[in-house]
């Protein structure tokens, strides 16, 4: 089996260094995860479907703080009173 554990710092690290963390939510080893609860005995699904839960909160909690991140850097004060040519990206 994976180490929950373990997978759960290495998708929290790679989501704090993306620019697009919102992909990490479709990350093939979270849907191997889940498809390993259908070959458990119905005795162990309960806490390893917990357990899976878990990872994934602990990843979109730090996909929320990365888009947070992201938006703060992304912000850029705009002169309202000057030409619009000053306030367009250079191409």
């Amino acid at each position: 089996m994976v180490d929950l554990d373990e997978l759960r710092r290495e998708i929290v690290l790679a989501v704090s260094q993306s620019k697009s963390p919102r992909e990490f939510l479709r990350d093939r080893r979270l849907r191997e995860l889940y498809d390993q609860i259908k070959s458990l005995p119905p005795v162990e699904r309960g806490p390893f479907g917990k357990q899976i839960n878990e990872l994934k909160q602990a990843i979109e909690q730090a996909i929320d703080v990365r888009l947070e991140e992201l938006e703060k850097v992304d912000l850029k004060p705009i002169d309202v009173t000057a030409p619009m040519d000053v306030n367009s990206p250079k191409a």
